[in-house]
């Protein structure tokens, strides 16, 4: 094995898991209360991880948007996979709440809160801004296709008609931030214009007033500061959320469910990347395959809660995939730096 690439392995996952380790340490000492657990989550939801995603997909030129490479073999590894669990459901007999759960386990991945810290420190800026593209598109094929497996599964506790599924999608901050900041990346676009250095490289600016790049750049610095914030915050969250006694009787069907989400779902992406973009960059197919491997959402938590699903295994299948996750996604970041 190479030493020095385990060093960096190590030297990208271990701060991000110290960090969660940190906030479980402060909830068993007491200094994070069920009150502030709550402000923080809702903070960072509402605020911090909308203001990074909706900034760094917003400043992007628009053509980096459509970057088939970053999102296809993922988009196409969810599919595949969500298709053979929803066979493996009629065949294990799930019903309900926890079906939907057992399904959507596969693929809500923790792209925000544990994806983001990883992707900044494996590949730098570059990696947070392919990171927010990623999440820009992944965050209106997770939310919305978990609702649908719940409708389909009659999951809803509260018998939610598709109008309200469909608002409850809308409104959620982090898929508003995805869309407004691809609709700002697209109007951007319209006032960039190419300039050539005496180099020879060629940049884009902005053309317009002194003015409004002078504000622009307020408000960018600005949603930045929120965003860098959220990071840390958001993983002493998870780690104080953490509930290590909240395993469930349906042990087999969480191992299957988190080898899903962290060892085949990765694996079909790196597989899919290499096969149909052979000449990918080592920064686009690391943050494709790094962050298809990231452990269940907290999302994925509180959606099934709402839904009437067994809080015993939501708590479980969150716990298991995020501390398995602590020795397999160094092992695909051994894989993919």
């Amino acid at each position: 094995m190479d030493l020095e690439r385990i060093i960096d392995v190590l030297g990208i996952s271990l701060p991000v898991f110290a960090m969660v380790g940190l906030g479980k340490i402060l909830s068993v000492r007491g200094f994070i209360t069920e009150d502030r657990k709550a402000f923080m989550n809702e903070f960072v939801n509402a605020f911090c991880l909308p203001a990074l995603i909706f900034i760094n997909v917003a400043t992007q030129d628009f053509s980096v948007m459509w970057n088939p490479a970053l999102v296809l073999p993922s988009i196409l590894a969810v599919l595949v996979l969500t298709f053979i669990f929803i066979i493996m459901v009629k065949i294990f007999g799930y019903k309900g709440g926890f079906a939907a759960a057992w399904v959507f386990g596969i693929f809500w991945g923790n792209i925000s809160y544990v994806g983001f810290p990883m992707s900044d420190l494996a590949f730098g800026n570059i990696g947070v801004n392919y990171a927010a593209v990623y999440n820009a598109y992944f965050q209106v094929i997770y939310i919305p296709l978990a609702f649908i497996l719940i409708g389909v599964y009659g999951a809803y506790a509260d018998n939610a008609s598709v109008l309200h599924i469909i608002i409850k999608i809308i409104k959620s901050p982090l898929v508003l931030s995805a869309i407004f900041g691809t609709l700002v990346a697209y109007t951007g676009d319209l006032f960039r214009v190419d300039y050539l250095l005496d180099n020879g490289e060629v940049i884009s600016k902005l053309n317009l007033p002194v003015a409004i790049i002078g504000g622009l750049s307020v408000i960018e610095a600005f949603l930045r500061l929120i965003g860098s914030m959220g990071l840390p915050m958001a993983l002493v969250a998870i780690g104080a959320a953490l509930n290590l006694k909240a395993l469930t009787d349906k042990f087999f069907a969480l191992l299957m469910v988190i080898f899903g989400k962290l060892i085949l779902l990765p694996a079909l992406a790196l597989v899919l990347a290499t096969y149909l973009f052979p000449s990918v960059s080592k920064e686009v197919l690391g943050i494709g395959v790094l962050l298809a491997s990231m452990p269940d959402a907290v999302a994925a938590y509180v959606v099934g809660k709402q839904a009437g699903v067994d809080e015993g295994f939501l708590s479980s299948m969150l716990v298991l995939s995020t501390a398995v996750s602590i020795v397999t996604i160094p092992l695909w970041l051994y894989i993919i730096i």
